[in-house]
């Protein structure tokens, strides 16, 4: 049957399927901040996105609005995420295995991370999502006028889920071949969090973990674009109340 597939993708695509699931995760984020940066710095673009694309979402209905608070929906299910592979992790689960044993086949590099640094990758992500969970529902207020597209909420239930797979990718031969109690857990050193958390990340041989450097680039690059409009409906806001 996989041959029967194989077949009817087009010759020229084959080659993407030898990639390593790291390869993936790369590319998926690379595209995401690349467009987010092409988006603000290319004026046209966005005209573009008017045409077609624009009509063909309308028709799926991800252009409707749902509320800010729905935020909450991508936190919850960053720990569904965390919980599932950490389940897999114990148990041994067969889809974490073979997306590892492929990342081992297919990958490239110096070895990949240790299993103390995937272990450390998974916690800070876990309590990064546990806490914007905790100030959705505790700190956050709602506002009946915040809200956001569809298509963006869909979007980032995939981008938190690629994201709970990028943490642990490059550490996959040592997830195969490394017991808990062989890991090297050693507590991490919190100041300058992000430098420490891509350092300390880093496959052997490496100074970075390059499938996190990715996923960092998309982060500057929708943190950028999403300043930029927050900035945009913040003056609409102070001319209504002016006008109010």
């Amino acid at each position: 049957m996989a041959s029967r597939i194989l077949d009817r993708i087009p010759e020229a695509l084959h080659p993407l399927l030898e990639l390593a699931p790291s390869q993936y995760c790369q590319a998926f984020f690379g595209i995401l901040g690349g467009g987010c940066i092409a988006l603000q710095i290319v004026p046209p673009l966005q005209d573009a996105l008017l045409g077609w694309p624009v009509r063909l979402l309308g028709a799926a209905g991800l252009l409707t609005r749902v509320p800010h608070s729905w935020f909450a929906h991508f936190y919850a299910a960053l720990l569904c995420f965390q919980v599932f592979w950490l389940v897999q992790f114990v148990t041994g689960g067969r889809i974490l295995t073979a997306i590892a044993e492929r990342e081992v086949l297919r990958g490239k590099g110096s070895g990949g991370m240790e299993l103390g640094q995937v272990v450390l990758a998974w916690g800070m992500l876990t309590m990064q999502g546990a806490r914007r969970l905790y100030e959705c529902f505790v700190v956050m207020k709602p506002s009946a006028s915040s809200s956001m597209l569809a298509v963006h909420w869909v979007l980032s239930f995939l981008v938190y889920a690629v994201l709970s797979i990028s943490i642990w990718i490059e550490g996959s031969d040592a997830i195969l071949h490394t017991s808990m109690a062989d890991a090297d857990l050693a507590p991490p050193f919190w100041t300058l969090f992000p430098l420490v958390a891509f350092s300390m990340a880093a496959p052997r041989g490496s100074s970075f973990n390059g499938t996190l450097l990715a996923t960092l680039f998309f982060v500057i690059a929708n943190l950028s674009a999403t300043a930029k409009s927050t900035r945009k409906w913040r003056l609409v806001r102070e001319v209504e109340e002016q006008r109010g």
